[in-house]
């Protein structure tokens, strides 16, 4: 029997929407299942991780590896280097004065270098001055001057040369503290010379008093302060009163 032409038609039609339906049906299923990535590739991969034309980092140079980096270096070029200086002499530690250019050389890395300026400038200074008084003192300063000198005289002499020579009004300024067990402030900030003298000649006039001494507090006062013996030379009604300290200059 023979179909007539609309059957066959139809037929085409039928077969040709089956064909459609299974190639879309085939083309879902494989954009709904995800491609497991290979054993090289990471799972989970950020946006532009892995992208192509990247350039990799570069490595270190071999005398670099397994060695600390140091920090960037800056190097800069001047004219004029100042170099202060302060000469001791070796046995007394008293300081050498009066010495010239030709007395000193300077060498950077062996090399020496020219010096064109020089000069011994006075800067103002301000100081606390901490003397040990006490019967120790005064015992290994007579045995170290051979017993010819009362041993205070050892203790004295320094303090003296010092307020007197390197003290210069108006811009220098000196306070001193003698302690034995505990730190009594001989006179407050001066660069008065007549309280200078005084201060020369209430160690002069009296004897230690005790033998033990206690440096640290002696040392805590004048840096930190706290409460103490009132300033002597002040003739201060109280016993006690505060001080400062070096933390307020």
């Amino acid at each position: 029997m023979k179909l007539s032409r609309f059957p066959r038609a139809l037929l085409a039609l039928v077969v040709l929407s089956i064909l459609i339906a299974g190639l879309s049906f085939n083309l879902a299923l494989g954009q709904s299942r995800r491609t497991p990535p290979t054993s090289n590739e990471k799972k989970n991969k950020r946006p532009g991780e892995g992208q192509q034309g990247e350039k990799p980092e570069e490595p270190l140079p071999p005398d670099l590896v397994g060695k600390p980096q140091e920090a960037e270096k800056i190097t800069v070029t001047t004219q004029r280097v100042n170099v202060d200086a302060v000469v001791y002499h070796k046995k007394s530690g008293q300081i050498v004065q009066g010495l010239k250019k030709e007395n000193f050389a300077i060498s950077v890395d062996g090399a020496p270098q020219v010096i064109t300026n020089f000069s011994t400038p006075e800067a103002p200074i301000t100081v606390a001055m901490v003397v040990e008084y006490s019967k120790w003192s005064e015992i290994f300063g007579y045995y170290g001057s051979g017993g010819f000198d009362p041993g205070t005289y050892e203790v004295i002499r320094p303090v003296a040369m010092f307020l007197s020579q390197f003290v210069k009004p108006p811009d220098d300024y000196v306070s001193v503290v003698a302690f034995d067990m505990r730190p009594t402030t001989l006179t407050d900030f001066t660069n008065d010379p007549a309280r200078i003298s005084q201060v020369i000649s209430l160690l002069l006039r009296n004897q230690p008093a005790f033998r033990e001494t206690n440096l640290f507090d002696a040392l805590k006062f004048v840096l930190v302060g706290g409460r103490g013996d009132s300033v002597v030379l002040e003739n201060a009604k109280e016993e006690k009163s505060g001080c400062a300290g070096l933390v307020s200059v």
